[in-house]
């Protein structure tokens, strides 16, 4: 993946006004022609903050991986602001992993670290969900492409992921910025030709549930 191109501009207040919540999960992250590991400080719908490095640009491209995801995509972005100890991006797009990120990890991670169970953008234990389709009869489709919507009937300019030439996504896993919230989304997939011409969209309506209950408020031994 070609990262070069950089659109340099000054430091300011760009900062994502979307909810964030707070946690620490490893991240391999793909600037500047490096690969790095880092940790995630917070994340958004719109971005997310990363920890550890101060020598990016604002404007610079960006791929981020979660590797204890295990996900076959990485997520594109762009930097749009640096501290000494941190830097912000906005997400753009997913696509399948590049060679970079998809290599041999740069180093263990573990398992499961200390606040994080499986979904990546809240605490808590989140059920995933499944979701499948019928592949496409013809034989050129190199990726299918799923969009989603939680505001109104999904179309061709509601958000999506590209997957890869599979049958399947499971939540939260494959799209680690999946909207984790209780309520109505409207999911669309379609086929992608090597050509990069889009098949017609096949719909579903579906309820969603993400909300974790509340944690009991104390614990304790009794003789």
């Amino acid at each position: 993946m070609n990262h070069a191109g950089r659109a340099p501009q000054a430091l300011g207040s760009d900062r994502r006004t979307c909810p964030r919540t707070r946690f620490s999960v490893p991240v391999d992250y793909l600037a500047s022609g490096r690969v790095y590991r880092d940790y995630v400080r917070n994340v958004s719908l719109e971005g997310a903050s990363i920890g550890g490095r101060d020598f990016f640009i604002p404007g610079e491209r960006i791929s981020i991986s979660f590797p204890l995801a295990n996900s076959p995509n990485q997520i594109n972005g762009e930097i749009v602001w640096v501290d000494t100890d941190a830097f912000g991006i906005v997400f753009k797009s997913v696509c399948p992993k590049c060679k970079e990120l998809a290599s041999s990890p740069l180093e263990p991670v573990e398992e499961h670290p200390v606040g994080i169970k499986v979904a990546l953008r809240k605490g808590g234990k989140i059920k995933r969900k499944r979701i499948r389709w019928r592949r496409s009869a013809s034989t050129d489709v190199i990726t299918y492409r799923l969009y989603w919507s939680a505001d109104a009937e999904v179309d061709y300019d509601s958000q999506y992921v590209d997957l890869g030439n599979v049958e399947q996504a499971v939540l939260p896993d494959d799209i680690p910025f999946f909207p984790l919230s209780t309520g109505t989304v409207y999911l669309g997939i379609t086929a992608l030709s090597q050509a990069g011409n889009e098949s017609e969209m096949t719909r579903i309506t579906v309820f969603l549930d993400f909300t974790v209950p509340e944690a009991p408020k104390q614990l304790w031994l009794e003789e």
